[in-house]
């Protein structure tokens, strides 16, 4: 017969005497597909303890996949922090001046009263349900206040008419009297502004008709936005989350209005700088909290590496434990493959063969585990900055190594069991009682 005519026999499953003649060496020897349907076929007879083995390797490989990964995750945001610290900051001589230049460009003078209407809605001058309700504790309060300062006045007046009152004492009441005014007038004034911001508010959402003196108060209200913002400025450290956001839409407006374009990128940079002090603040927080030092995790922590060492040798132990069990449950099927003339090095191949299989489906679960162990960790422990800092280009060669270490470590911890069940004798396995 021809050399491809043989190799063509040799894809085709064996059965009855040409099964038989393989197990001797004869003929080249059992084919790829028949020796994957008697490992597939141990692999179903035995489907507990391959499954049992299986999930061995796959707790061992999501373990160190998620290691990997999650040890990635923290030495990306050590390094992220160590970056962010070391940026230069701009000197506060510099931010000063942008914030005169910026100041001098008269920005809100210069745009339309529909411009001005868009910014107010971008800065929240709309939201008036602070003041409608401080407005209401006003009127308490005032009313307290004349009540107090009537009692006050009366006791001015009483006092001027006591006989042998002394200058001092005059002086005492008047001035008493005086600051119950000054207070009085003060909640006053406090009231008639919150009462001009919520006639702004309405007429702003839409919710009032147009008044020409809406229109100066709004250029007045802006003005006074933009002055809050720019003295913050010189302390960025001071800005809220709300106000950062009225500031960075203030800088966009200068620069599509072609104004102050100088200052508003120095004042641009200040808030990214002011942000990235922020993120550091907030991931060192998380790691604190998480018990990572940023020190310890740039310098390499060899505990980890003990950590993934354990693991795969548990592991190992594992797979051969399984194995062992696995050749001490099929004595009288090995022996009578001997006995019918298998070679020893079939044997091993078998067995070898079983635990690649186990090895490859496990590895494979477990690697995708471990990615989801690390995302879901990751994100728990450092919330969105878990995730900006995971390593995706890692990822890969992390769950290529994962993958390989367990086919390696399932093939290895086999080995043991395999070369003992190829050395059996055939009789003394056909003894035993199963």
């Amino acid at each position: 017969m021809s050399r491809a005519g043989r190799s063509q026999i040799r894809t085709q499953p064996l059965y009855g005497d040409d099964l038989l003649a393989s197990l001797k060496g004869e003929g080249g020897g059992l084919t790829t597909r028949t020796l994957l349907t008697l490992v597939t076929g141990g692999l179903r007879v035995r489907l507990m303890r391959s499954i049992v083995t299986m999930i061995s390797v796959v707790l061992a490989i999501a373990f160190l996949a998620y290691m990997g990964l999650f040890n990635h995750v923290q030495v990306n945001m050590a390094n992220a922090i160590t970056e962010l610290e070391n940026v230069s900051t701009l000197s506060p001589a510099k931010v000063a001046l942008a914030v005169g230049e910026f100041n001098q460009g008269d920005l809100i003078g210069s745009m339309s009263v529909e411009d001005k209407r868009d910014l107010a809605l971008a800065l929240d001058l709309d939201d008036i349900s602070t003041f409608e309700h401080e407005m209401a504790g006003l009127d308490g309060t005032i009313s307290q206040m004349e009540g107090t300062h009537a009692i006050v006045v009366a006791s001015q007046q009483e006092l001027e008419q006591k006989p042998g009152v002394t200058e001092a004492e005059l002086e005492d009441a008047r001035a008493k009297t005086a600051a119950s005014r000054h207070k009085i007038d003060g909640a006053k004034s406090r009231r008639a502004l919150h009462a001009n911001r919520i006639d702004l508010g309405r007429w702003l959402a839409g919710n009032a008709a147009a008044d020409p003196k809406l229109a100066d108060a709004l250029n007045a209200h802006l003005v006074r936005v933009q002055s809050e913002l720019l003295a913050t400025w010189r302390t960025p450290s001071h800005f809220t989350p709300q106000d950062m956001g009225h500031a960075e839409h203030l800088l966009g407006l200068a620069k599509s209005e072609g104004q102050t374009s100088d200052a508003a990128a120095t004042l641009k940079t200040v808030l990214a700088q002011e942000r990235q002090k922020r993120a550091v603040a907030d991931m060192r927080l998380l790691m604190r909290r998480a018990g990572v030092s940023v020190e310890a995790t740039l310098a390499g922590n060899p505990m980890d590496t003990w950590l993934i060492v354990m693991a795969l040798m548990t592991c190992t132990v594992g797979i051969a434990n399984a194995m062992l069990m696995s050749v001490t449950e099929r004595f009288r099927e090995i022996g009578t493959m001997k006995c019918l003339g298998a070679q020893d090095a079939l044997v091993v191949k078998l067995f070898l063969l079983e635990s690649a299989f186990q090895g490859i489906v496990g590895a494979g679960l477990g690697t995708v585990v471990g990615l989801l162990i690390a995302l879901i960790s990751a994100a728990l422990q450092f919330a969105g900055y878990g995730l900006t800092n995971f390593p995706v280009q890692q990822m890969w060669q992390v769950m290529g190594w994962s993958m390989l270490s367990g086919v390696v470590l399932a093939i290895l911890g086999a080995v043991p069991s395999a070369l003992m069940a190829a050395r059996m004798n055939p009789v003394d396995a056909l003894r035993i009682e199963e």
